[in-house]
C-alpha cells in the first residue's frame, strides 16, 4: 500500500481502512451472539468457522501469490 498510494495520501487512506475494519467488528459480534444463542453446539460452530475460514484462505492464497510476484521487478 505504502508503494501504491501517494504518500501524502496514505494517513488519510490507512485511517479509512481501519474505521471500516472497525465499523464491521460489531456487526460480526450481532450475528455471532445470534448463532450462539440458538443453538448449543458451540463448539460445533467454532469449528466449522474454522474450517471455512482455513478454506478461504487457502482458495486466495494462490492469487494473492501470483500478486505479489507479479509486482516484484
Amino acid at each position: 500500500m505504502q508503494q501504491t498510494v501517494p504518500t501524502k495520501l496514505l494517513g488519510r487512506v490507512v485511517a479509512t481502512l481501519t474505521t471500516v475494519n472497525s465499523s464491521i467488528m460489531p456487526i460480526g459480534t450481532l450475528m455471532f451472539t445470534l448463532i450462539f444463542q440458538s443453538t448449543t453446539h458451540g463448539g460445533l460452530v467454532l469449528i466449522i468457522n474454522g474450517i471455512l475460514l482455513l478454506g478461504y484462505t487457502l482458495l486466495l492464497l494462490r492469487p494473492l501469490n501470483q500478486a505479489i510476484h507479479s509486482e516484484q521487478p
